[in-house]
C-alpha cells in the first residue's frame, strides 16, 4: 500500500493513457467535501482525459434538489457516493432522509455508487429495490472476503 499512499495528478497518468491508448478516466471522490467536488471538477476542466467526475453531495440535506440543481452546470459530473462502509449502522442507507437524497439523483440522471461491505449488502438490496429508476454502482465489488483466514 505504500507505492500508493501518495497524491497522483492527471499529469502523473497522461502519458500512461497514450502508451496504453486509453480515451480517458473517471475521477472518484476520497472525501466527502465540496471542496473536492470542486477541485477534481476543476481538474476535469483541465484535462480532456478526464470524462467523468464521481463526487460528493450529502444526500441528506433538505435542500439536497436544489444542491443538485446547482451541481448540474458540470457536465463531467456522473454521479456521486458516500462512504458507506465507514458506517457504523449496517442500515444506514435505509435511513428516510437519506433515501429522498437518492430518490432525487434520479431526476438529475446521476449515478449513484455503493461504497460498501458484504455485511451491508441486504441493505443494498433493500435499498435497490426501493429505486429501480436509479442507476447503482458497487464499487470494488463490495470487497469481498477471499483472503484466507
Amino acid at each position: 500500500m505504500a507505492a500508493i499512499r501518495q497524491s497522483f495528478m492527471p499529469i502523473d497518468l497522461k502519458h500512461l493513457l497514450e502508451q496504453n491508448k486509453v480515451d480517458g478516466t473517471v475521477l472518484v471522490q476520497v472525501n466527502q467535501s465540496m471542496e473536492e467536488n470542486n477541485f477534481m471538477l476543476s481538474l476535469a476542466k483541465e484535462y480532456d482525459f478526464i470524462k467523468g467526475v464521481v463526487g460528493w453531495v450529502d444526500l441528506q440535506a433538505e435542500n439536497i434538489t436544489a444542491e443538485l440543481s446547482t451541481l448540474r452546470q458540470h457536465k463531467k459530473l456522473k454521479g456521486f457516493r458516500h462512504i458507506i462502509q465507514a458506517e457504523k449502522d449496517a442500515t444506514f442507507m435505509l435511513r428516510p432522509n437519506f433515501k429522498r437524497g437518492i430518490a432525487a439523483l434520479a431526476a438529475f440522471n446521476y449515478t449513484f455508487d455503493l461504497l460498501i461491505f458484504p455485511h451491508q449488502l441486504a441493505s443494498v438490496r433493500i435499498l435497490v429495490s426501493s429505486f429501480l429508476n436509479q442507476r447503482f454502482v458497487v464499487d470494488n465489488l463490495a470487497k469481498p472476503y477471499i483472503k484466507p483466514a
